[in-house]
């Protein structure tokens, strides 16, 4: 009980602003939920022996998550010396599939409210019933971390200071706005600015005085800047103009999550922005990377993983549907195709380092080879079929095998062959609340089609589905859908 607690107007928790950095990712997650899993591993494990295989399992599992863009990559798993803040909020969005099988539910269940509860405070804007369910998150967190006073890790009745802060986050919204904005994480971006990379420019030797300088000379070039701009020598950054200052205007109807973005996906329209009678929806332009790798290459060459006929029919399909005519296999015998290594796909995506208005890259990669380390396919999401099995916003996942382009009858057609995957079951795994996706098989040979880029939204983050000896990731057959789960 802390000591101010009877105090008129004393309550610490309610003087204080929300802290996401030390509280929650670096507090609750890494110091409490990670070294407890630990312990209970330990205490429960006939052996240390025993113990350390499955920590060590653990830690192959994080090795092998397939790479994403702006995820770090655990190469040693979990264990690396100096934690930080990026490296924790990283290790939060693949550290609860590597825990499938290996620990007892309830502790699943516990990351997994707490993983939910983290996702909501880090939204830019929260709404009542986004106060609601953080609440029910927290009420399950509270309810499944007494598995760990079962196994013996922890005393009853005891809770940690910077969990019981979790309990104030409500009233604190409320008072405070959306935590996104008032994180320690800012500050800690500040000091990099101010103090680690003015060291970094310095000799290291009385460095104190040589840092002073370095931010003395960036105060006097930024106060510079300002001037010249206005003296009309420098040209002033702006903000977007045009269709991008409407979603500037009409903020309010969106939802301002990253993920929650693919909700609000139009699957029809042309435009980056348009305005029907259900509101403002925003379509991500994708576009085909500025150099190629292969042009002007024959049909049989374009994939060598599927047969000539086989081959034949997906383009044939596709110009059909396209095209919206009958297309013979003669007159696609002479196409010569240019192949490209990645796409880019923009998206609307608020946040601390783009801005309340700033849009997103992520570039989407199918390469054979990837920094000496073998293939890389990229999964995106992309337009659902008719009939086929999509969440309830109408997408699917896919696996890029191919980014082409080629003319037929005068027409530029950039594409995508892909291998197709469908959601396994109707909503999301009750355990670890992720939806799970396989490849779709057609007499034991994994379906394929060729789409047009503009049918990808954006990349999707696939975790396996764990087996007991990891290998690599062609070698699994079940994926949770990271961003369709949040």
């Amino acid at each position: 009980m802390p000591f101010a607690e009877y105090f008129p107007r004393g309550n610490i928790y309610e003087m204080i602003s929300p802290d996401i950095l030390h509280q929650l990712i670096k507090g609750t997650f890494k110091d409490h939920c990670i070294t407890w899993v630990e312990q209970a591993i330990h205490t429960s494990a006939p052996n240390r022996k025993s113990a350390l295989q499955v920590l060590d399992l653990i830690d192959r599992r994080i090795a092998v998550v397939p790479p994403f863009t702006g995820l770090r990559h655990f190469p040693q798993g979990r264990r690396f010396k100096q934690w930080t803040g990026d490296d924790s909020k990283a290790l939060m969005k693949v550290y609860l599939p590597a825990l499938i099988g290996l620990v007892p539910m309830e502790m699943i269940c516990a990351v997994r409210a707490f993983l939910e509860f983290c996702y909501i405070v880090r939204k830019d804007a929260i709404s009542t019933t986004d106060i609601s369910n953080l609440k029910d998150a927290l009420n399950r967190f509270h309810q499944f971390r007494e598995i760990f006073v079962t196994v013996g890790v922890r005393k009853k009745n005891t809770i940690p200071p910077r969990q019981h802060s979790m309990v104030h986050y409500p009233y604190l919204i409320r008072a405070f706005g959306a935590p996104n904005g008032l994180c320690s994480s800012i500050t800690e971006s500040k000091h990099i600015k101010a103090v680690k990379e003015p060291y970094r420019r310095s000799n290291r030797y009385e460095a104190l005085g040589q840092m002073l300088i370095t931010n003395q000379r960036n105060d006097k070039l930024a106060a510079a800047r300002n001037h010249f701009e206005k003296l009309g020598m420098l040209e002033k950054k702006r903000t977007p103009q045009g269709k991008y200052s409407l979603l500037v205007r009409t903020i309010q109807y969106l939802n301002v999550g990253v993920a929650q973005n693919i909700l609000h996906l139009n699957c029809d329209g042309d435009d980056i922005l348009s305005d029907d009678d259900e509101g403002i929806h925003y379509k991500p332009p994708v576009s085909l990377a500025k150099k190629a790798i292969a042009p002007r290459m024959s049909l049989s060459l374009l994939a060598p993983h599927l047969s000539p006929p086989q081959l034949n029919r997906l383009l044939v399909d596709y110009l059909t549907s396209s095209n919206h005519i009958n297309v013979s296999e003669k007159r696609i015998r002479d196409l010569l195709f240019t192949v490209y290594p990645s796409v880019v796909a923009r998206f609307y995506a608020p946040s601390d380092g783009l801005g309340l208005h700033g849009f997103k890259s992520e570039r989407i990669r199918a390469v054979s080879t990837w920094r000496n380390q073998g293939a890389r396919y990229d999964t995106v999401f992309v337009k659902g079929k008719p009939g086929s099995n999509t969440i309830s916003t109408g997408l699917t996942i896919a696996r890029v095998r191919r980014f082409f382009s080629f003319t037929f009858n005068d027409q530029i057609h950039e594409c995508g062959l892909v291998n197709e995957y469908h959601f396994v079951g109707t909503g999301p795994d009750e355990e670890t609340g992720m939806w799970i996706v396989q490849p779709t098989y057609r007499s034991r040979s994994i379906v394929s089609s060729i789409i047009p880029i503009k049918d990808i939204y954006r990349a999707s983050h696939l975790l396996p589905q764990f087996t007991d000896k990891p290998d690599t990731l062609d070698s699994y057959q079940r994926f949770y859908a990271f961003e369709a789960a949040q």
